[in-house]
């Protein structure tokens, strides 16, 4: 039997809570330079058919408590889209 996954989570839930100035978590993964463009290309290396996708939670909001969480994955996303790294969508 030959299966095929349509689709991966390339990165989870790395961008900070609120209105923080940071973008992104504290992690071993900031120390990598431009680590979230490159683990897309790498993803898209390893299986070019699949949709690749960021993934968070409580970004679902244009207003509230949650809006700068939103605001920053929506411009993290878009960074990367518009640096040509290959990302289809988000998870919410």
């Amino acid at each position: 039997m030959n299966e095929t996954i349509y689709a991966w989570d390339v990165i989870n839930e790395a961008v900070t809570d609120g209105s923080t100035v940071e973008v992104l978590k504290e992690t071993p993964w900031k120390e990598v330079d431009d680590f979230a463009c490159k683990a897309f290309h790498y993803a898209h290396d390893a299986d070019p058919a699949a949709e690749l996708y960021y993934n968070d939670y409580n970004i679902l909001t244009t207003h509230g408590w949650y809006q700068a969480k939103a605001d920053k994955v929506f411009n993290f996303i878009k960074d990367l889209k518009d640096r040509g790294c290959p990302i289809h969508g988000v998870g919410f």
